[in-house]
């Protein structure tokens, strides 16, 4: 399993940002490998300005000073299921301090893959976005082997979410793009016996009220899970 970062900028496609510098902290952070490369996916021009201030003027700054655990800034995102970007540039540079620095361009954003390729050179239509420094897993299985998003299967492939994250987790699954199934847990498996293209989307959320769920918080997604006739 690969881990990437997407849409880094640096002196090779930027003004500013140190390429060894985000070598060093992409290592520290367990990210495999960084591509600097525009590519299409969820920007930090998704999340929009004020949201960016205000999350980091309310969450980021104070649960840092705390040194308690921040959500990502993207965690606000609402939209397509698309790969994350860490493209927000470096705006000032002095001596050795960067603003914004590599460590919050960076954040928690992953996008994960599964691949024999030990370099993780070369990603594929199968790679889905992580908002969290632990691996979500998202695939499907049956008798004969495991598969993954954007891939036609046969009936009876179970489809599984492993969140190592112990908040509170909720997994909305849609088949042809309507709602299916909602599960509020941790770990799913869900066996695919009705034609249709299948995906899904996982959140933390910080409370429910029956089944009303509060502070939901964007956590993972994947897509183009094709059940056959």
């Amino acid at each position: 399993m690969c881990q990437v970062a997407l849409g880094v900028k640096t002196v090779n496609n930027w003004y500013l940002g140190n390429p060894n510098k985000l070598a060093d902290i992409s290592k520290e952070l367990d990210i495999d490998r960084v591509f600097e490369e525009a590519r299409e996916g969820i920007s930090y021009k998704d999340i929009g300005t004020l949201r960016i201030i205000l999350y980091t003027i309310f969450e980021y700054i104070p649960k840092k000073l705390l040194g308690q655990e921040t959500y990502d800034l993207y965690s606000l995102y609402s939209g397509k299921c698309l790969p994350v970007l860490s493209d927000m540039p470096i705006v000032l540079s002095f001596l050795n301090v960067d603003f914004p620095s590599y460590t919050f361009i960076l954040g928690k954003r992953r996008n994960v893959f599964f691949t024999k390729d030990s370099t993780c050179s070369s990603m594929d239509l199968s790679t889905y976005p992580v908002l969290s420094d632990k691996p979500v897993q998202i695939y499907a299985y049956n008798s004969y082997g495991f598969a993954f998003s954007n891939r036609k299967l046969s009936k009876g492939y179970n489809l599984v979410v492993k969140v190592p994250d112990k908040k509170k987790v909720l997994v909305l699954v849609y088949k042809d793009g309507a709602l299916y199934n909602v599960f509020s847990q941790n770990n799913i498996k869900e066996t695919l016996t009705v034609p249709g293209r299948y995906g899904l989307y996982v959140y933390n959320y910080a409370f429910r009220v029956w089944k009303l769920f509060f502070g939901l918080r964007f956590l993972s997604c994947a897509e183009g899970f094709t059940v056959m006739e």
